[in-house]
């Protein structure tokens, strides 16, 4: 889908002192009005200014910086026409600035909605970027590339202590997921005359530089290379010099992974991105400040990772911003100014760079992989005779098996959400999280923020949104057809419910454990939501003290609920999808397996349990399945659907 585009222009007044904005888009009324920000030498945001350049930054000075920067766009009756653009689900808006020389040092890639609280380059579904006065004639850019026989040509200086082999580990691993992309590198001494000629030989579609830029005190960006001299030796070609060593007409993208390649002289637009954009490379990515080793790494993988793979593989604007939220919510204290600085130039109508072909899956993996479940006889006996009580957790919507792909709707992804939603995001949440092997964990603590803010009501409408663009999965729906008495589902998501009436399914539905139904018929199946569906709102346990709270209630566990386990002999409990670590499925565990009765074993199915859980788990004599959940759901539905054909 192309993008919305809204392209805003500063430009100096010719009549009277001081700089315009003329705003345009796509369904808008093109408009004209003054742009009425102090930026000068002296003024209050010059010093706000002056703490990023120098790494000094808090994010409240990124938050100060971009409000202004946000409203004096919106000047006059600009904002009216924003404010009414019609935003459509998968549609990428961008927002493209186009700067006088002396405006193109600010960070606006800063830009702040205050009306929402969020900055739009990491917002998902918007992509700030950067245009020119005057780009190549649309005959000069590089032309749409082929299907096949695309290259991505990798440059690493010598010498330059950076951690080089994690980044190139990073990209060659996204190469090898795309059918029609190869991958070079030049290594070793990297002088200007081996660039040229490996240049040439070559002619790649994607150039990507890892290594160091410099700036002098004249703001002119300088590249490091090896020298022709040998030795330590070293060779700064500045920008004009390094756009003309690789700006070939099969050039579609630059990547500067160094510091400083984003970049302009005060006096001219002629920084490495806006060069390269007028000599007819479509898109260039590029580092405005130092960058830390570790954020390049992140930016990297994210970046190509979403180019290449993603949703949206092929389109610069989504990778772009794919990565800025990535490096936003991995920032620590003093890392804030990561975010802002990746900037993308890129010509107009130019996002979509690369017809991406995935590379064919191994055939009959999944086929293999549901082959290979054993499922316990005692299981499968429970399963035909209606004995079965699955409960079942957030697993069940699993996340992507390349690392590199944009958020799903896991669990990790909507707190990744929540969490630049509230600004409360840090690494210390993770490594808590994972530290206790429970992602769950660092949601509960996100959502805590909320209620402490009095945000409830914000945090179910987030909640909502997250999970109405998604579906069901596969295991959602072939459990809606199991015939099995009960179901209790840990997750607070509603896909499983949804699955239940997409397939037709008169069950009773539950709620909440504090106030179930006094009696339930034993030939109605139950679907239990233990922490609630955004469907009930007074229903959902989100935070911490709410999962404390529910504790407390399953301690008191009414006794219409216990018997959903234990009213007819031989009942078996099989979790699956759910964290072997997560208290509530541990405690509710507890309350339904009964030892030495008339109930059936329990059976607990994961790929990835650990010494320490088969130890908890040991307690309640539990068989542990070594299997992907999905993988023995799909197994027991498809045994039981060829047994049922069988019988008819």
């Amino acid at each position: 889908m192309d993008p919305q585009r809204l392209a805003f222009k500063i430009y100096r007044n010719r009549t009277e002192p001081g700089y315009r904005v003329g705003f345009s888009g796509d369904d808008v009324a093109p408009l004209d009005e003054p742009f009425a920000v102090d930026l000068g030498e002296g003024g209050r945001l010059a010093g706000v200014i002056a703490r990023i350049e120098n790494n000094l930054c808090t994010r409240d000075d990124l938050r100060d910086l971009g409000t202004e920067l946000w409203a004096g766009l919106l000047s006059g009756g600009i904002k009216s026409e924003v404010d009414g653009v019609r935003i459509m689900p998968g549609r990428l808006v961008q927002i493209c600035l186009c700067l006088p020389p002396e405006l193109e040092q600010i960070p606006w890639e800063a830009v702040y909605d205050i009306d929402r609280a969020v900055f739009l380059a990491v917002q998902p579904g918007y992509c700030v970027l950067r245009t020119m006065p005057y780009e190549a004639r649309a005959a000069d850019l590089a032309a749409p590339a082929p299907r096949s026989g695309l290259k991505l040509l990798a440059v690493i200086p010598e010498g330059s202590g950076l951690n080089v082999e994690q980044e190139l580990s990073g990209l060659k691993t996204a190469v090898k997921q795309v059918g029609n992309l190869s991958f070079e590198d030049l290594r070793g001494r990297v002088t200007p005359d081996a660039v040229m000629t490996k240049v040439d030989e070559s002619s790649p579609d994607i150039f990507h530089f890892m290594g160091h830029g410099e700036l002098d005190s004249d703001f002119n960006v300088s590249i490091r290379l090896n020298s022709d001299t040998g030795g330590q030796n070293e060779f700064l070609a500045d920008a004009e010099q390094f756009a003309m060593m690789i700006a070939r007409s099969e050039l579609r993208l630059g990547v500067f992974n160094c510091c400083y390649g984003g970049r302009s002289p005060r006096s001219s637009l002629s920084g490495l991105g806006p060069l390269m954009l007028r000599q007819g490379v479509p898109a260039i990515a590029a580092m405005r400040y130092p960058i830390p080793d570790d954020a390049a790494v992140r930016f990297s993988k994210a970046f190509y990772g979403a180019l290449l793979t993603g949703e949206h593989r092929g389109r610069v604007d989504f990778a772009m911003q794919r990565a800025r939220y990535v490096l936003f919510n991995s920032a620590t204290r003093d890392q804030w100014r990561t975010f802002i600085t990746p900037v993308l130039y890129l010509a107009q109508g130019r996002e979509s760079l690369f017809d991406i072909v995935p590379q064919a899956p191994i055939p009959d993996q999944t086929q293999r992989a549901v082959e290979d479940v054993e499922v316990p006889r005692a299981l499968l006996d429970a399963f035909r005779k209606r004995r079965c009580i699955p409960i079942v957790g957030c697993g069940l919507m699993r996340p992507p098996t390349d690392r590199f792909s944009p958020a799903q709707h896991t669990i990790r992804a909507l707190t990744e959400h929540l969490a630049q939603k509230c600004q409360s995001c840090d690494d210390d949440l993770w490594k808590a999280a994972e530290l206790a092997g429970l992602t769950e964990l660092a949601f509960h603590s996100v959502a805590e923020v909320f209620v402490a803010e009095n945000l409830r009501f914000a945090l179910i409408d987030a909640i909502r949104d997250w999970y109405d663009n998604a579906r069901p999965s596969p295991s959602h729906h072939a459990l809606a057809t199991w015939s099995v008495p009960a179901i209790f589902d840990t997750h607070f998501d509603g896909l499983l419910e949804r699955a239940f009436e997409a397939a037709g399914r008169a069950s009773k539905v539950i709620y909440s454990l504090a106030a179930p139904p006094v009696d339930l018929q034993s030939s109605q199946e139950v679907l239990v939501l233990v922490r609630g569906a955004p469907t009930n709102d007074d229903s959902l346990v989100l935070t911490e003290q709410e999962n404390e709270s529910l504790l407390v209630t399953m301690d008191r566990l009414s006794p219409s609920i216990e018997q959903l386990a234990t009213a007819e002999r031989g009942r078996c409990i099989l979790l699956l999808g759910v964290n072997p670590r997560d208290p509530v499925v541990r405690k509710l565990a507890r309350r339904l397996i009964r030892l030495h009765s008339n109930q059936g074993p329990a059976f607990f199915a994961s790929s990835s349990f650990t010494a320490a859980d088969r130890a908890y788990w040991k307690s309640l004599d539990v068989t542990w399945i070594n299997a992907e959940p999905d993988a023995l759901i799909d197994k027991l539905t498809k045994l039981m659907s060829t047994e049922g054909s069988a019988h008819e």
